[in-house]
């Protein structure tokens, strides 16, 4: 009896199809990538994320994709070390690499001059300024106006920063970008702050950068296992009214750990847990006291008639 089909993990013919077709698969493993550089005085600017992985599966699929991927952001004392397509990547500048920012813009050349074209920036970077203030951002705008390609700049609100809750993400993982709040992280239970709007005063220093399109999006670390929130910082728990908290927590007055889980990952809760947080639980306390005394009350009413 033949064995069961199972998934795909092996295409042994790939080497028979044709020259061209293979081609064409290799050009469509490249997929747009949020680009984030790190400095280090020894190696310079080094990409956070490994490159496209075509680059290293053969000879034949890096040669067919490595013209799209020019090595960039070099100096003249450190080499360039990061692959980036300009169609398709997006150069990512978050807050951590603030004070290297003037350092790593010149060291642009021509290439990077002439092709960048999309640009993100942390919120960090889009100060508000007063007229004729000098600061970083100013100077941002004034070096992204000497980028001929340049057809978007993204200001990055972290989602880390938004929210009551303290999302599990590390600094390791890749940022994504997203112009709508993640799914995963839509939930009752959890507040995240809107991104500015064209009437909010902040999104009016968007109007600064002279670009064709300038807007906010919300940037992700996405945890590999899962998104997970922990309970609210406990020094905004302690600012909290009672109201507040009722609305929050309901009447226990703080997060049960089980219902917290099963609410926000739709697992049910068993029977020890439904005692333990109340769904078993008579809050009606003062009307089952009442109805004990009148119980009571009977059988002394009994007893006395039998002692007549």
């Amino acid at each position: 009896m033949s064995a069961p089909l199972g998934p795909h993990i092996t295409f042994t013919v790939f080497p028979n199809l044709p020259f061209e077709l293979r081609c064409m698969i290799w050009q469509a493993t490249c997929r747009p990538r949020v680009v984030e550089l790190e400095y280090d005085e020894e190696d310079g600017f080094t990409p956070r994320s490994p490159g496209p992985i075509a680059l290293r599966v053969c000879k034949e699929s890096r040669d067919n994709i490595i013209q799209s991927y020019p090595l960039c952001f070099g100096s003249i004392f450190h080499p360039a070390k990061t692959r980036f397509n300009f169609s398709l990547d997006t150069l990512y500048i978050g807050s951590e690499l603030e004070e290297n920012v003037p350092h790593f813009f010149s060291t642009f050349g021509p290439l990077e001059i002439s092709s960048l074209q999309v640009l993100a920036l942390e919120d960090c970077y889009n100060e508000t300024i007063l007229p004729y203030e000098i600061t970083l951002t100013t100077q941002l705008q004034k070096m992204v106006e000497k980028f001929t390609a340049l057809r978007e700049l993204l200001i990055v609100y972290d989602v880390v920063e938004m929210t009551d809750r303290t999302i599990n993400c590390s600094d390791g993982h890749t940022m994504e970008l997203h112009a709508e709040l993640p799914q995963e992280l839509s939930h009752p239970s959890v507040k995240v702050d809107q991104l500015p709007k064209h009437e909010d005063p902040e999104a009016q220093s968007y109007k600064l950068w002279m670009v064709k399109t300038c807007k906010p999006v919300y940037g992700w670390r996405r945890c590999p296992h899962g998104v997970a929130f922990s309970d609210l910082d406990l020094d905004l728990e302690d600012n909290m009214s009672d109201e507040e908290r009722y609305g929050l927590y309901g009447p226990w007055g703080g997060p049960p750990p089980s219902m917290a889980y099963a609410d926000m990952f739709g697992g049910p809760l068993d029977s020890d847990d439904e005692e333990l947080f109340g769904y078993r639980e008579d809050f009606d306390d003062e009307e089952d006291e009442d109805e004990n005394d009148e119980a009571e009350d009977e059988d002394d009413d009994i007893s006395v008639d039998s002692v007549d």
